[in-house]
C-alpha cells in the first residue's frame, strides 16, 4: 500500500466543489496513468488486487497491461497473473510468455475505461454530491486535498465492476493533488481542456469507495507517462 501521512484540515481549505471541477477537467485530458487497486471485505467482488498501466491512445481505444488477482465469476476461485486489455479483449499471460484470449474485457475487467472522458474518472469526479473537505494528507510524497461525498452506484460501477449492484449511492473519498499557491490549496489552473495533460495539475491521487463493511481503494500515479501495450499476437 502506498505511504500516507495525515495532518489536520486547514482552516482555509479550498472549496471542495471547485477542486473537484478542476480535477475533472485535468483528468479528462489525461492520456495515461498507473493504478494500484486493493479491496477489503467485499465478498463476491471479482477483484482482489490490480496493478496496471492504462492508456487511451490511440484516442478512444482504452488499453491496459498489468498484474491482477481476479475471478471470472462469483463462484470461481481467484486467479493471479499478468493481464492485457486491448481492442476490448481481455488476455492472460501464459507461462511461455504468450497471451491467451479470455473474453470480452467489459465482461471481465476493463481498466481502460478509467480514461474515457464520458464514463471514466473525470465523470466520477463530476458526479460526486455533497462534497466536504477532509484532512490534508501526503501520499507518496504528494500533498493532497481530501474530499468526502456520495457517488451514484451506477457511475462507480462503470470503473469498478459490480460495486454498484443494488443501486443507490455509496460513500466516496478522493484525494486530489494540491497544486495551489500560497494558502489556497487546489487553486492552480488545470490543463486547458483541449490540450493533453502534461501529468501535472490537480490529479486524482487516490479514491476510496465504501460499500457495506468493505471498500475499494485505488491509488494513482505516473500521470501522462508513456505506456507500452504489448501485441497479444506477438
Amino acid at each position: 500500500m502506498a505511504s500516507t501521512a495525515s495532518s489536520q484540515n486547514p482552516a482555509n481549505a479550498p472549496d471542495p466543489a471547485k477542486v473537484l471541477q478542476e480535477s475533472a477537467r485535468t483528468t479528462a485530458t489525461l492520456q495515461s496513468l498507473h493504478l494500484d487497486l486493493v479491496t477489503e471485505n467485499l465478498g463476491n467482488f471479482p477483484l482482489a488486487s490490480v496493478s496496471a498501466s492504462v492508456t487511451n491512445q490511440p484516442q478512444g481505444a482504452g488499453s491496459a497491461v498489468g498484474h491482477a488477482k481476479f475471478r471470472r465469476d462469483k463462484d470461481a476461485d481467484f486467479e493471479e497473473g499478468d493481464f492485457l486489455v486491448t481492442d476490448k479483449t481481455f488476455y492472460t499471460k501464459n507461462d511461455d510468455g504468450t497471451w491467451k484470449k479470455v473474453g470480452d474485457s467489459e465482461k471481465i475487467y476493463d481498466p481502460g475505461v478509467l480514461l474515457d472522458k464520458d464514463r471514466g474518472l473525470a465523470h466520477v469526479l463530476e458526479s460526486i454530491s455533497d462534497p466536504k473537505s477532509g484532512d490534508a494528507e501526503t501520499i507518496d510524497g504528494i500533498k493532497t486535498v481530501q474530499i468526502k461525498g456520495e457517488i451514484p452506484a451506477d457511475v462507480i460501477d462503470t470503473i469498478v465492476p459490480t460495486l454498484g449492484l443494488g443501486g443507490g449511492s455509496l460513500p466516496i473519498t478522493v484525494w486530489i493533488a494540491d497544486v495551489g499557491t500560497g494558502t489556497q490549496p487546489g487553486a492552480g489552473d488545470p490543463s486547458p481542456s483541449e490540450q493533453p495533460s502534461s501529468g501535472k495539475g490537480p490529479n486524482v491521487v487516490r479514491i476510496k469507495i465504501e460499500k457495506d463493511k468493505g471498500s475499494v481503494t485505488t491509488t494513482f500515479s505516473k500521470w501522462a507517462e508513456p505506456v507500452e501495450i504489448p501485441n497479444p499476437k506477438g
